[in-house]
């Protein structure tokens, strides 16, 4: 991973403004992880766990996104499942050089 590379975290209550500036955002930030709606406590905590784990482990951002999806997925398994609440689906990665990814690995 290039140390230059600059990540902003965004939450839903940021989608609109953050779609508005993109283009004014993207000379200074290369990622963008954000949330596509609400999401609960437990799965933004193991969202955060997953991502941070890889991203110490040297993994890239997109890397690390996808690890903390599948930490809300492997979560959402044992825990939400029983309430229908997919919460994989709802953060978001943007690479704002590339086009955006949403979901989890096997998605």
């Amino acid at each position: 991973m290039c140390a230059s590379q600059r990540l902003l975290f965004g939450d839903s209550s940021q989608r609109d403004r953050l779609r508005r500036h993109q283009r004014c955002i993207a000379d200074y930030i290369d990622y963008v992880v954000g949330m596509n709606s609400t999401i609960g406590d437990d799965a933004a905590i193991k969202f955060a766990i997953g991502f941070y784990d890889e991203l110490g482990a040297g993994w890239s951002f997109e890397d690390a996104y996808h690890g903390g999806c599948d930490a809300i997925l492997f979560q959402s398994h044992s825990v939400n499942a029983l309430q229908g609440i997919p919460e994989e689906n709802t953060p978001v990665f943007k690479n704002l050089k590339k086009s955006p990814i949403n979901g989890n690995k096997s998605g």
